[in-house]
């Protein structure tokens, strides 16, 4: 809440996250200066793989860090309804959507994607697939045709690597508007995911370790 105003503000990830992208960009601005911050730079400079992020993990709903066999995704022909009672089960908001033989990234199916369904539209989501939905729900978005399906135009989701650095997967989290990366391997597969709540996970671990690490003092 503003100290000038009476009325509640709503603090979400995004904004944190845009407010760490401005830390950095005024670190890196003034080395050495009050702006500056060289555990903030060193830390988000780091590496998805190094930080462990996103390594084996199922998809965003799941507690960062906790390790899954394999990423859990459904097939742009599977029946919607099945695909969201698999996600419901698995504790999930949102999976990928992929090729059922080649496995390559085709977009995400997120429960968000439902809000504002009415109950007419309930008996065609029943008999449609994930690919229908996709196609239907986002129609003003840039598409791509896809040969699996002569009708099929599907968005290209965004992905990163684990060789990007965090603040990298930051900025492409907030340029694209988006609560996650998929991490794909060269032929779009995926692999993982980084989400808003991973990446502000890491963020708190670093801070926690610095609160309760050793103090230097100095002694004459």
């Amino acid at each position: 809440m503003d100290a000038d105003s009476t009325e509640p503000k709503l603090l979400t990830q995004t904004d944190v996250l845009r407010f760490i992208a401005d830390q950095y960009r005024a670190s890196k601005e003034d080395p050495g200066g009050p702006q500056s911050n060289i555990p903030l730079e060193r830390l988000l400079e780091s590496s998805a793989r190094d930080l462990s992020i996103a390594t084996g993990m199922a998809a965003t709903g799941n507690l960062p860090g906790t390790p899954v066999p394999a990423l859990v995704t459904v097939d742009e022909s599977d029946n919607l309804i099945q695909a969201l009672d698999m996600m419901l089960d698995n504790d999930l908001n949102a999976v990928a959507v992929v090729h059922p033989v080649t496995q390559r990234l085709l977009g995400t199916l997120s429960l968000s994607d439902l809000r504002g369904t009415v109950a007419e539209r309930l008996i065609w989501m029943s008999t449609t697939t994930v690919a229908a939905f996709i196609q239907r729900h986002h129609p003003k978005m840039q598409w791509w045709h896809h040969p699996s399906l002569s009708w099929m135009d599907v968005p290209t989701p965004l992905t990163c690597t684990l060789d990007m650095r965090l603040i990298d997967i930051i900025h492409g989290i907030l340029h694209g508007k988006v609560h996650r990366l998929w991490v794909a391997d060269d032929t779009l597969r995926p692999t993982g995911v980084v989400t808003t709540s991973d990446v502000i996970f890491v963020l708190v671990k670093a801070h926690h370790r610095l609160e309760t690490a050793p103090k230097h003092t100095h002694t004459d």
